[in-house]
C-alpha cells in the first residue's frame, strides 16, 4: 500500500487508475525481505505505468498455498498497455533496460527476475498484444506473529489517541473486535453506527479535540463523512468488509492512508492506525489559516524545532521560556493557541494552565484558549498522560521527543469550527 502511494503520482498524472487488489487470505505479517519485495513491485508497476496511456494499471496479490509456517504469495501487475508480441517475450528477461533506453527506469525484468528467485518465486508474463500485459511473480515468505505486548510497545507513541469507528455494515462480530483491539492498544475510541451519528458528534462544543483517525467501513460513507466539514482533513482508515479493491486515486482524493480486513488481527489494525496516526491531517493550500500560537517551553532546541515546524505552517510564533511569562503575555495579547511544556523552571506549565484558566474566568466572556501540554515520556505513565491534562485544564497533549506529524495534526484540530 505505502509503496502504491508513490506511485499514485505518476499514475495520477497520465490520468490513469492504480488500483490495489488484495485478498483475505493474505498475511497481515510476514518475515522476509521487504526491501526486495519493495524494489521488484516499484519496478513493475513503474514500467506499467509509463507503457499504460489510457485505463488503468492494477496490482492483485493473493495467497498460494501455506506449509510449514511458510506462505507462497502471487502478485499480479497488469495494465491496459499495447501488449507484448509473442515472439518478443522470451527476450525481455535478456534486456536490462536502463535510463537512456526508451526512457525506462527501475531495476529491469532481469534483476527483478533475480531478485524474485532469491526470494524463492519466480516471475513470468502473459500478454496479448493490443490489448495489455499481465507480469506475475511468485515468493515465499514465513508467517510471523506479534503478542499484545509487542503490538502495544509499538503503538506506545499514540497511547490515549482518539479514533472515531463507524461501522455501517451491520456486523456484531466485527465491529466487537475492532472495538476490543483498539482497547487492547490502549487508544480513546469512539463507535458511531451511521453517519447520522457521526454528524450528531460535531455539534459537542468540545469536538476539536475528539478524533486523531477515522476507521470506516465503506467508501460511500467516507464521501458523506468528508461532506462533513469539521472531519473533512482527518486521516482515513479503511475497513474493507470484502476483498479490498481499492482505486489509490480514491485514497488521494478521499484522504484514505491505510487499510486493514477481516479477520481482526491486532498487528493489522495496529500497523494502518500507526501509519494514519502518523499522517498530518493537513489542509489545503488554498484554506491554509493562520494561527497566533504561544509557545512556552524553556528547552531552547525544542523552542527552535517547534517554531520551525509551526512557521512552515503560516502560523505566528511567539516563545517564552517559564510558565510565569505564559502567563503574562497571555493577560496582555490575543493568542489563538498555547502549546504548554509541563515542566520548566520559576513556573510549570499545569500552574501556568490554571492561573490562565482563572483569567478567563474573571473576564467573564466564557471564551476558553485551547491548551496543548508539551509532556516528555518521563513525566506520568502513558496511559495516565492525556487524563492528567485534561483535569489540570489542558485540551490535548504532544509527547516529547516532538514528532513532525503529531505536532501538525495535534494543532490543526484546534482549527476554527469551519475548517477543523
Amino acid at each position: 500500500f505505502g509503496v502504491l502511494k508513490t506511485l499514485a503520482v505518476k499514475a495520477h498524472q497520465k490520468k490513469l487508475d492504480l488500483i490495489y487488489n488484495v485478498h483475505n487470505d493474505f498475511p497481515d505479517q510476514l518475515v522476509g525481505d521487504p526491501l526486495r519485495l519493495r524494489q521488484v513491485i516499484t519496478s513493475l508497476i513503474g514500467n506499467a505505468i509509463k507503457f499504460t496511456t489510457e485505463g488503468s494499471v492494477v496490482l492483485d496479490c493473493v495467497c498460494k498455498s501455506e506449509a510449514d509456517g511458510e506462505m507462497e504469495l502471487q502478485f499480479c501487475v497488469s495494465g491496459t498497455g499495447i501488449g507484448i508480441q509473442s515472439d518478443k517475450i522470451g527476450d525481455l528477461f535478456d534486456i536490462l533496460f536502463q535510463s537512456d533506453r526508451n526512457g525506462s527506469t527501475g531495476l529491469g525484468l532481469s534483476i527483478s527476475k533475480r531478485l524474485v528467485n532469491l526470494m524463492g518465486g519466480d516471475l513470468w508474463v502473459n500478454s496479448t498484444f493490443g490489448k495489455g500485459s499481465q507480469f506475475f511473480f511468485t515468493v515465499r515468505f514465513k508467517v510471523g506473529s506479534m503478542s499484545l505486548d509487542m503490538a502495544i510497545h509499538k503503538t506506545m507513541p499514540y497511547v490515549g489517541r482518539h479514533i472515531l469507528y463507524v461501522n455501517t455494515v451491520p456486523d456484531e462480530d466485527i465491529s466487537t473486535s475492532v472495538m476490543q483491539a483498539l482497547n487492547d492498544l490502549k487508544l480513546h475510541a469512539t463507535h458511531a453506527t451511521s453517519v447520522e451519528e457521526v454528524t450528531a458528534l460535531t455539534t459537542s462544543p468540545y469536538q476539536p479535540s475528539l478524533f486523531d483517525v477515522i476507521i470506516v467501513d465503506s467508501v460511500s460513507a467516507i464521501h458523506k463523512i468528508k461532506d462533513i466539514r469539521m472531519l473533512r482533513f482527518f486521516p482515513i482508515v479503511v475497513l474493507s468488509m470484502t476483498t479490498p479493491y481499492i482505486s489509490m486515486r480514491v485514497c488521494q482524493e478521499q484522504g484514505i492512508v491505510s487499510y486493514f480486513s477481516p479477520p481482526i488481527q491486532l498487528h493489522g489494525v495496529m500497523s494502518a492506525l500507526s501509519t494514519a496516526l502518523e499522517a498530518p491531517s493537513m489542509l489545503p493550500e488554498e484554506e491554509v489559516v493562520s494561527l497566533r500560537i504561544l509557545l512556552a517551553e524553556d528547552n531552547i532546541v525544542n523552542q527552535k524545532l517547534a517554531t520551525r515546524i509551526l512557521e512552515k505552517l503560516k502560523h505566528k510564533v511567539t516563545v517564552v521560556s517559564n510558565g510565569k511569562l505564559a502567563v503574562e503575555k497571555f493577560d496582555t495579547n490575543h493568542f489563538d493557541l498555547i502549546l504548554m511544556d509541563v515542566r520548566m523552571p520559576i513556573m510549570g506549565g499545569f500552574e501556568a494552565t490554571q492561573e490562565i484558566r482563572k483569567l478567563e474566568a474573571l473576564r467573564g466572556k466564557g471564551e476558553r484558549i485551547p491548551i496543548i501540554a508539551l509532556i516528555g515520556n518521563a513525566v506520568f505513565g502513558e496511559v495516565n498522560k492525556r487524563d492528567k491534562c485534561i483535569a489540570s485544564g489542558m485540551d490535548e497533549y504532544v509527547p516529547k521527543p516532538i514528532r513532525v506529524s503529531t505536532l501538525i495534526s495535534t494543532v490543526n484540530k484546534f482549527l476554527p469550527k469551519e475548517l477543523s
